[in-house]
């Protein structure tokens, strides 16, 4: 099953699904809906977003002002900042803003991620460098 809000990938999964010999097993199923009580019962059907809420928060609370004090601590902090990030979004169904609350915390956790990735990339990428060398050069 793939269900997604934004049709963008469509042409190209269809393609594929064609491709490797399995349109007679896909079914397509598409919305329309265009009043807002509608596209919220909708999407209260196909997603859970209170449990999506829950988990933007606890990324935010986790890593807002996260910082680290040198190169091996800024590898780490975004070692699990790419692990959490990725936790996060899984269950997101990244639904256009007009359809989610105005209060939608994964607008903030994304600013979190990317002031986080920015204020650790340049330490975390020497601690990476340094990792990556043969240790039988001196």
């Amino acid at each position: 099953m793939w269900i997604a809000a934004d049709p963008g990938g469509v042409d190209a999964l269809r393609a594929l699904i064609d491709e490797r010999g399995l349109s007679a097993y896909a079914t397509w199923m598409t919305s329309s809906v265009r009043d807002a009580a509608s596209e919220r019962a909708l999407i209260a059907q196909a997603w859970d977003l209170d449990a999506v809420r829950v988990t933007h928060e606890r990324f935010v609370e986790r890593f807002t002002d996260v910082s680290a004090t040198g190169d091996k601590a800024a590898f780490e902090v975004r070692t699990r900042l790419v692990h959490a990030w990725r936790a996060t979004f899984e269950g997101d169904p990244r639904l256009p803003a007009e359809l989610l609350p105005a209060d939608w915390p994964g607008r903030a956790a994304t600013e979190v991620f990317v002031a986080t990735w920015r204020a650790s990339s340049e330490a975390a990428g020497r601690w990476w460098a340094h990792l990556d060398r043969d240790p039988r050069e001196a």
